[in-house]
């Protein structure tokens, strides 16, 4: 999970090293690690701009919504139509395995898709805050 998460940022120009997840008592914790290194951080700014500027975020919602997201939900509905009471010891433990496999990949789905539809609606929210305050300042307030 922490490596989807670190591979995902670095695509959109953070300046993360790593994100490091530790489970305590079934609780997730997770500790982001900024980049120390000034030349990796040019880099990750450099590769955030190109990120941005050619809209590639895009890309990758559309590929959710139309290919990821449609799959998970079929998958579901098939787990969920199986009668579970017809089912032998053998059954029951190889329908419970491909859904705890399912839910891996959900997650994962989660983890590559999450932060490609949250960073365009926060660079919208700072782009809007920006113009406000310009607008406020403009008529002096």
């Amino acid at each position: 999970m922490a490596g989807a998460i670190t591979r995902q940022v670095r695509l959109a120009g953070q300046v993360l090293d790593k994100i490091v997840v530790k489970i305590v008592n079934g609780l997730i914790y997770y500790k982001p690690v900024i980049l120390a290194n000034p030349c990796a951080v040019a880099s990750a700014m450099r590769r955030g701009r190109k990120f941005w500027s050619k809209r590639l975020w895009r890309e990758r919602i559309s590929h959710f919504y139309d290919v990821e997201r449609p799959e998970r939900e079929a998958i579901a509905r098939r787990f969920a139509a199986v009668d579970l009471g017809a089912l032998d010891d053998d059954g029951l433990y190889d329908h419970y395995s491909k859904c705890l496999e399912e839910l891996k990949n959900a997650i994962d789905s989660h983890m590559r898709n999450t932060d490609f539809v949250l960073l365009p609606i926060g660079a919208v929210c700072r782009a809007a805050r920006a113009s406000r305050q310009r607008s406020l300042g403009a008529r002096g307030q």
